[in-house]
């Protein structure tokens, strides 16, 4: 009879019942803290984005040696020529001189265009009224031409139907290529494929799914394809990402002052600012990955005893539609996915457990709940919700990934949905497992926990002693404190079953692991899913720190001064970084004086 009471103790404590916890309840100073930051965020995330016009009018070569005269009406010395490169990339045309002693063409230059969308100059030395160029590959897209004489004045030829379309917005020319006026770095990939998709052309970037680059394509739709359009939706989920990741906080903490700190170090996180002003899909994927986490946890707060099924089965529908978005935006969702896959089961565990607690003292009741309605709803609970998830998480996420291949064009006329979609998960598969190549911003998986080497995606010298630089990087203050906070984590886990501790490293761990098993090149950005994650566990440590002082010292002022003080010093550390995030113009002596920290921080 003793053995079987300290049996049920044991139970009692370990299985207790837990019943559906509310959601946490927004108050005004909740809305008016969120608010702040994220208008003060957007504010630096919507200036300079990128130039709002761009040419759009395109001549296009698909004839082999076709030939495209440019005539003048007297004779001019050329010493420049801008051409602003369509869809097509490494593309090169001749440029040609007509010599009236020899009435031949003689070739000036061979111009290469190696991206797309992209401005590019060369100089060149040539005297003459009429010149021509000749595209070397078919097709070969060129939206506008500029030509420059020995003055460096901008000179423009006799416009003619045929070369219409290379003069016609000669406004538009630029002074010098910049981020502000052409896709950088792997823009040059997604940015032309959502044009595609909006042309109904054979799609160049299949390394990917296709949802994130349909993503880019609305903004190319709504806003032109100009750098602006082709950005502007990802910086709108940047932003977007602020009030979400407050409301995840507040679940995870039920502190308003901790869900506002958190939410101000996801506003000053450097990888976040970058990564959300570039026109990739990592954005996309890590937003979907931050709702469909929240949805989760809205799940595991709630009890199937004390809940209709249909109630419990809205955050996991919302959570299997989100995976299903992630999912068909990167396949870095299907590791995050796994974690999910983890948090289910292991609430099924805590059910079960529930159960097996109900059962060794039937006659009783646990907060409110029954244990005789515990035993009955258990199994037909279990059961639905089981056949539920087969339906939320795999029937709805294969129809959202195989629908997005809708404007996916493979070049075969006639292939199915379906065999577009599976041939190019072969491809996808094959790339990413057979990929060999070297580049001198990759790093291995250990370096970013450090912030050991940053990815420079572009960089220009633009005079007197001043460069513009976007950097992808962690905001070393935050990214330094949330690493100890991860070791602190799995002491929680592993002292006190720290619900929020086990959530958190799960959702940072599935999205790391896996980088770690990854032979082919790999860069910084990779660590963005887990960098949330990373800013949730240091939100966390601070709010466990804060309890821990207040139940020693009592809530004192110069607690909170040091949380504010360490809050400011990770927006300090932002602004001054601001300039190599951003592309704003910076000297030399301030980069290499102040922010190169360590020489393997490439700013200039």
């Amino acid at each position: 009879m003793l053995k079987k009471l300290k049996y049920k103790e044991k139970l009692n404590k370990e299985y207790r019942i837990r019943v559906s916890e509310k959601r946490y309840h927004f108050t005004k100073a909740d809305w008016i803290g969120l608010f702040l930051v994220t208008v003060i965020y957007a504010v630096f995330a919507f200036y300079n984005l990128g130039a709002k016009e761009a040419a759009e009018s395109t001549w296009e070569s698909k004839e082999v040696n076709q030939q495209l005269n440019i005539d003048f009406d007297r004779v001019h010395t050329l010493s420049k020529i801008t051409y602003y490169n369509g869809q097509y990339g490494k593309r090169d045309f001749d440029l040609y001189v007509w010599e009236d002693t020899s009435r031949t063409w003689k070739i000036v230059k061979n111009i290469y265009m190696k991206s797309v969308f992209s401005w590019g100059e060369e100089e060149i030395t040539a005297t003459g009224s009429q010149f021509c160029i000749i595209p070397r590959q078919q097709p070969t897209a060129i939206i506008e031409l500029a030509l420059w004489d020995s003055n460096g004045n901008k000179i423009t030829p006799n416009v003619t139907d045929e070369n219409y379309a290379l003069f016609d917005e000669q406004d538009l020319v630029p002074e010098k290529r910049s981020f502000e006026n052409s896709t950088y770095f792997d823009e040059i990939y997604f940015a032309r494929t959502g044009y595609e998709f909006l042309h109904g052309d054979t799609t160049y970037e299949i390394s990917h799914p296709p949802l994130g680059k349909i993503i880019i394509a609305v903004g190319i739709k709504i806003f032109g394809m100009n750098p602006f359009g082709w950005r502007v939706i990802g910086m709108l989920f940047g932003i977007a990402m602020i009030p979400v990741m407050y409301v995840l906080a507040s679940e995870l903490f039920r502190k308003r002052e901790i869900a506002l700190v958190t939410t101000i170090f996801l506003a000053s996180d450097f990888m976040h600012f970058t990564q959300t002003r570039i026109a990739t899909v990592d954005v996309y994927a890590v937003f979907f990955i931050l709702v469909m986490y929240y949805f989760m946890l809205r799940y595991m707060r709630t009890s199937f005893y004390d809940t209709s099924f249909l109630k419990t089965c809205i955050p996991l529908g919302l959570c299997g539609f989100t995976m299903g978005l992630a999912v068909s935006t990167k396949w870095t969702g299907v590791y995050a996915a796994v974690g999910l896959a983890i948090l289910f089961f292991w609430q099924m565990y805590i059910r079960f457990r529930e159960y097996r607690y109900a059962k060794s003292c039937p006659e009783e009741s646990s907060n409110g709940i029954s244990h005789q309605e515990i035993i009955q709803k258990f199994v037909p609970a279990f059961v639905k919700t089981i056949g539920f998830c087969l339906i939320a998480f795999v029937v709805v996420p294969a129809l959202i990934y195989i629908l997005s291949y809708l404007p996916f064009v493979s070049g075969n006329e006639g292939d199915s949905l379906l065999k577009r979609m599976w041939d190019n998960q072969q491809f996808m598969l094959s790339y990413h497992s057979k990929l060999v190549a070297t580049h001198p911003y990759g790093s291995k998986w250990y370096t970013w926990l450090l912030d050991i080497r940053p990815i420079l995606y572009y960089f220009s010298n633009i005079g007197n002693n001043q460069a513009q630089s976007i950097s992808a990087m962690g905001n070393p203050i935050i990214w330094w404190s949330g690493l100890l906070g991860v070791f602190y984590m799995g002491y929680r886990i592993i002292r006190y079953s720290d619900f929020t501790a086990k959530y958190l490293l799960i959702g940072y761990l599935v999205q790391l692991v896996p980088w770690m098993l990854i032979t082919r090149v790999t860069f910084i950005y990779h660590y963005f899913g887990s960098s949330v994650f990373l800013i949730l566990i240091l939100g966390y440590t601070i709010h466990l720190i804060m309890t821990f002082l207040q139940n020693k010292f009592g809530k004192k002022k110069w607690q909170k001064r040091i949380l504010c003080g360490y809050v400011a010093l990770t927006v300090i550390a932002f602004i001054l970084f601001y300039p190599v995030l951003s592309g704003y113009p910076a000297s030399h002596d301030y980069v290499q004086t102040c922010l190169k920290w360590f020489s393997s921080w490439p700013f200039v």
